[in-house]
């Protein structure tokens, strides 16, 4: 695939050492009429330029670096310089000299070769060794150009001596025609002293020039005159340090300076010269017939298919490329008949045949060593060193390189040809550059997968090992492996083992499997490994590595560089997959655990779980740029570091957590019957003995969701356990633990309403706490879907943020969305469509996404190990019942739930949702279940028919009864029941007004620990509604609620402290339970808080601190936190003034927040600040504020 590039002295044709010969070059004499020694200096030539002195130390210094071009019908270039040793090891570069030039049009005179030493010039032009070799230096790489070397060998050369050699080369490749283009190097590896370059041209062919180099340098600027009716230009430089190479540079960047000179106006003059190298070729017999034997084929792709595979296949890669060939292409025939060429022949012939099959097709100039250089310089085809070919069918475009090997597929299934190259069509038409198309497909291009069995701990395992290369890794393996004898091919493998595995032995033959169509090529093989698994202190271990990090990120040993890095394999994607099979007394229902390492330069996730004794691990990898700034690279080092723990580890289990014995054979469902039995048998012995203080808070949860578990499956076993552990917990409900913990036993339960009620209160739930998707779905099945989608988006956001995001939490944003009928964004559903098949829950997302169909998915989790596939099972029937619903089937949706009661694991989120679920789709029947628990004397149901026969909540409402029922379970001390029959004696909600019974009965609900009791109580107090005004005891009744985590009551003790109502004013105190509140997300508290921050009371003056914390009150929807915001940007204060902001945002304070304000003196405000507003000014502020809803960024940036 060559082109040769006509720059013949890339390096100002220095002379270069020849220590490195090809094997026994062919010695010519040297009476040859293209070489001349002695010659006379061209009558063109300028005056040469004077060796300049040096005081320079460097083992080789250039003194001189001279080039004088002639630009014209006989194209000359003469070269002159000088090149001094001061250390001996380097003589070499003076004492052994390789002068190249091609001979087919090519001559090379020698003017002097000389030595000075000393200040004194010794003149060897006639006696110095000269040899003339047919030197081919790409001929082990299948070219021949028919390129001649002089080669000089000095005697008698020393250190400090400096080589005078002059020398001019004649002609031009006749194939760039009468245009002149050439590159001249300007800056190289060793010092100069003098650099000139001068161009003689026609004054009628003007030269258009320009400076190259992606380093910050000093411009290069011509002196340009005329002399003996030429024009000149001419460039020179002093005093050059040496521009010091290194390791592991973009391809496309440009360390050292250069100069380009062409004549060529654009691209299209260049493509114009293009087109003429590949005519339309002539349809002869053979072209022909070879194209019939493609049009057998059933479409045209697969027609362009055949006829690439076949020129890629059958024409063998060798390049004869003398003379004009060096550019132009052998005619189709000649290249049918020899079964051979390069880049041009062959893209020649494949173009030629494609126009055959009426499929259009044309040759594209590329640069395959620095696919985007042509882009940084000026139009010539001095830029290009290999040729490619575009196709165009059907409406589609495809660029494809007849010179690869080891494709297979269509041409849609082919990687991408230098992706986000530069090229120029060789046609006519062209006038510009265009840009290849990038690699869009993201597949990883080398995935290692690896299935470990292990039976007992104690003993052997097995290892299936997948090696899965795509795209070029494809191409790759194709022509590696089928030419590997089996015992390298078997050494090969087994070495990525032995280290790791001592012993390991391989069981059988590796396996090739080649994809037919082209995608992916596989290595199989299957090993023993003799006992894999340690045991060290209780836990047991197996190691793993993943192995496709190697060499992929290899940071070079010194950091500090001058230049871009370019990591090994450029943008390198991989993935890892392990699936690790315990012995059977594993038996776990753990989440999925997500881990992400995103640096700009690279992206490491890994995700694993454990079910049952499967444990799935994915890693994915990609390196995410080609090209590091010098100065990222102290931070590439140190992020590289973070990749180990990415790279390999060991799984391990412990010893403790393994199935108690003879259980290992039950269905999950009830190994988990069993398990809870046992645990709740020791925690309920404990707390009969009154040993439950020596248990913590997740110990006791645990206890107490164990009996919610098995007193549905056995009633009887624990009902007076179950019966007495929430009161048990309520003695502690001022901590977050026990709070967290009770809202889950009663939802578990089926107890919702006190469930929910329990979550914004003193647990204090972190953005990403587990319990948020439950608490979403309550809040959706509540009717408020704003909230959950709010909350939900929150957790999921807050997941990801600390890296931990996992698929259930993709699986549970994407319901919720769709139950919503709301658009689901494409990043969520791309982690099931981008690996439907990876480990569990991806297929889940990727049936949601409507990838995979519910029998697909079920046949997915059918294919799990057993345990894995009891828990898979309850998963997906969610999940469809999910789908089913927001496609409106809910007779399927009862369906899939129903399944999952029956058969699901009792332990699983799903499980409880799935009751939630059936208790909104069939009221009814929930209705009448409740009935008869209460008509048994179940206290919590009792309360739980009170609250639904007064609220209407899938019944018909029927208040005298609903107060009924719950006057029955207050009686019996259910606090929920206690505060809703407070509320009502309160409202007079079916019953006649009676504060007194109102007081009483908050009261003994507060008592019995029900917490939210005490900020109703107290505020009833200081309304004094049928009863005194009391606000010395209220604020004694927020105390009580605040201090056990009650954020309203936090929130009014902090109002009671700042405005001395009912207690002594305390702006510090105040300061303290606004912020506990707020922490809890009361929109009020936080706006509170911010008062004192903007006043300074009992806080330092932050005006910053309090716009924040009213912005924050604002973006939950609080009227106070608009009209708060309104005032800050009214007066100015800590921003500045902007009075169509403030109206903005005191629009949204007096209409929104879910009231309406009817305060005059903030309405006055408003109508002040609309009157300092022109008519479209308000017009746009309040099209703003009437579109605003809660999630949506505050206004600010939308308003001029």
């Amino acid at each position: 695939m060559h082109l040769f590039k006509f720059v013949l002295l890339a390096a100002f044709a220095a002379p270069t050492a020849i220590a490195a010969q090809p094997a026994q070059p062919k010695s010519v004499a040297v009476a040859d009429p293209t070489f001349r020694r002695a010659a006379p200096m061209p009558r063109w030539a300028q005056a040469l330029a004077e060796i300049p002195p040096t005081e320079r130390t460097d083992p080789v210094v250039t003194r001189l670096a001279e080039v004088q071009s002639k630009v014209g019908a006989s194209p000359s270039m003469l070269v002159n310089q000088a090149i001094q040793v001061n250390d001996p090891a380097s003589l070499g570069e003076i004492g052994q000299v390789s002068l190249s030039y091609f001979p087919s049009y090519q001559k090379l005179l020698l003017h002097r070769v000389a030595i000075v030493r000393a200040g004194q010039v010794t003149d060897r032009t006639a006696t110095v060794n000269v040899r003339l070799l047919e030197r081919e230096a790409g001929i082990d790489v299948g070219i021949y150009g028919g390129e001649k070397s002089v080669q000089l060998l000095l005697d008698d050369v020393r250190a400090g001596d400096t080589l005078w050699i002059t020398y001019t080369v004649d002609g031009r490749n006749p194939v760039f025609g009468k245009r002149w283009a050439e590159d001249y190097s300007w800056d190289r590896h060793t010092p100069v002293e003098l650099r000139r370059v001068t161009v003689l041209h026609p004054p009628g062919q003007p030269i258009h020039w320009r400076q190259l180099g992606d380093v910050k340098a000093d411009p290069i600027v011509p002196v340009i005159d005329s002399v003996g009716g030429m024009a000149r230009m001419r460039f020179e430089g002093r005093a050059l340090d040496a521009v010091q190479a290194e390791p592991s540079i973009p391809p496309d960047f440009l360390p050292y300076r250069r100069l380009q000179l062409s004549e060529y106006p654009d691209w299209h003059s260049v493509a114009l010269w293009a087109d003429g190298l590949f005519p339309r070729a002539a349809s002869s017999p053979a072209l022909k017939q070879l194209a019939a034997r493609f049009a057998t084929e059933r479409t045209r792709l697969a027609q362009a298919s055949a006829a690439l595979h076949w020129v890629q296949d059958e024409i063998r890669y060798f390049s004869v490329s003398i003379g004009e060939n060096s550019h132009r292409p052998q005619v189709p025939d000649t290249v049918l008949a020899r079964r051979y060429g390069d880049c041009k022949d062959k893209t020649y012939l494949l173009v030629s045949l494609l126009q055959q099959l009426g499929i259009n097709a044309t040759p594209v100039l590329v640069n395959a060593s620095a696919p985007k250089t042509p882009a940084k310089v000026m139009p010539s085809p001095t830029g290009f060193d290999h040729v490619i070919v575009r196709v165009e069918l059907d409406g589609d475009t495809y660029y494809v390189d007849p010179t690869r090997s080891g494709q297979r597929g269509l041409l849609t299934v082919l990687p991408a040809a230098l992706p986000g190259a530069a090229g120029l069509p060789a046609t006519a038409a062209a006038t510009a550059l265009v840009a290849l198309p990038d690699d869009s497909d993201q597949s990883p291009w080398l995935e290692y997968i690896e299935n470990i069995a292990i039976v007992s701990f104690d003993g052997d395992a097995t290892l299936e090992a997948r090696l899965v290369y795509r795209g070029n890794y494809a191409e790759w393996a194709r022509r590696r492996f089928p030419s590997m004898g089996a015992a390298v091919l078997k050494q090969q493998l087994l070495a990525s083992y032995e280290k790791r595995y001592s012993g390991v032995t391989m069981v059988a033959p590796p396996t090739l499997l080649d994809d037919a169509g082209g995608g992916r090529y596989e290595v199989i093989a299957r090993y023993k490994l003799p006992k894999p698994v340690t045991l060290d202190s209780g836990r047991y271990a197996i190691e793993y590595d993943s192995q496709i990090m190697d060499d992929t990120m290899v940071v070079p040993a010194k950091i500090v560089r001058s230049y871009p890095f370019r990591p090994p394999q450029g943008k390198f994607r991989g993935r890892y997959r392990l699936n690790l099979l315990w012995p059977a007394l594993v038996r776990s229902s753990d989440t999925p655990v997500m881990k992400t390492l995103d640096t700009p330069f690279f992206f490491a996730s890994e995700e694993f779980t454990l079910r049952g004794n499967l444990l799935s691990y994915m890693l994915d990898y990609r390196v995410k740029t080609d090209e590091v700034a010098p100065e990222a690279m102290l931070e590439l080092s140190k992020q590289a570091r973070n990749l180990n723990p990415f790279a390999a580890g060991r799984w391990m289990i412990a010893e403790s957590t393994l199935a108690y014995p003879g259980t290992g054979s039950l269905p999950y469902r009830e190994f988990e019957l069993t398990s809870d039995i046992h645990a709740v048998a020791d925690g309920a012995e404990r707390m009969q003995k009154g040993k439950e203080i020596s248990m913590t808070h997740e110990q006791a949860c645990e206890v107490g969701l164990r009996m919610a578990r098995v007193a549905e499956a056995a009633e009887a076993f624990v009902e007076a356990a179950v019966a007495g552990f929430p009161a048990k917990l309520v003695q502690g409900l001022a901590h977050p633990a026990p709070r967290r913990c009770l809202a889950q036993f009663l939802f578990k339960k089926g107890r919702y309403a006190e469930s929910i009620a329990l979550y914004p209160g003193a647990n204090g739930l972190k953005d990403d706490d587990t319990l948020w998707p439950v608490l979403a779905w309550e809040r959706f099945h509540g009717g408020d879907a704003k909230a959950a989608l709010a909350e939900m988006t929150r957790y999921r956001a807050a997941r990801d943020k600390a890296g931990e995001l996992d698929g259930f939490d993709i699986a549970n944003h994407i319901a919720l969305l769709q139950r919503m009928g709301a658009p689901v964004p494409a990043q969520l559903l791309a982690y099931g469509t981008d690996v439907p098949d990876g480990p569990w829950p991806r297929p889940l997302v990727a049936m949601q996404a409507g990838v995979l169909s519910e029998d697909v998915l079920l046949v997915r989790a059918a294919a799990l190990p057993a345990d894995a596939r009891d828990l898979a099972f309850g998963e997906a029937w969610f999940f469809i019942g999910q789908r089913r619903l927001a496609a409106g089937d809910t007779a399927g949706a009862q369906t899939a739930f129903r399944w999952l009661l029956g058969n699901g694991v009792r332990s699983s989120r799903e499980y409880s949702l799935a009751k939630l679920e059936l208790t909104r789709l069939a009221p009814a029947d929930a209705g009448r279940l409740i009935a008869a628990a209460a008509d048994a004397g179940d206290v919590a149901a009792m309360a739980e028919l009170g609250r639904i026969l007064l609220r209407g909540s899938g019944v018909p409402v029927d208040k005298q009864l609903g107060l009924a029922w719950l006057e029955k379970a207050a009686q019996q001390g259910h606090a929920y029941a206690q505060y809703l029959l407070g509320l009502a004696y309160r409202d007079g909600d079916g019953v006649a007004g009676d504060p007194a019974k109102a007081i009483a009965w908050l009261e003994k609900s507060a008592a019995n620990g029900f917490v939210y009791a005490y900020a109703v109580l107290g505020e009833s107090l200081v309304i004094g509604k049928g009863m005194p005004v009391d606000r010395v005891r209220a604020v004694g009744l927020y105390r009580q609620g605040a201090i056990q985590g009650d954020a309203a009551s936090q929130q009014l003790l902090g109002m009671s402290l700042q405005f001395g109502r009912g207690v002594t004013q305390d702006y510090v105190q105040a300061a303290e339970w606004y912020r506990k509140a707020g922490e809890q997300r009361m929109a009020i508290a936080r706006n509170n808080l911010g008062d004192l921050y903007e006043n300074g009371f009992g806080v330092p003056k932050d005006y910053a601190r309090a716009i924040a914390l009213y912005r924050q009150a604002a973006a939950a929807g609080a009227s106070i936190g608009f009209i708060s915001l309104a005032t800050i940007y009214e007066q100015g204060w800590g921003v500045p003034a902007n009075a169509q902001l403030a109206y903005t945002y005191m629009q949204l304070g007096v209409n929104g927040g879910g009231v309406i304000i009817k305060d005059p003196d903030t309405l006055a405000r408003g109508k002040r600040l609309a009157s300092l507003l022109s008519a479209q000014q308000r017009a746009e502020a309040d099209a703003i504020a009437a579109a605003w809803t809660t999630g949506d960024p505050l206004p600010g940036d939308t308003v001029r």
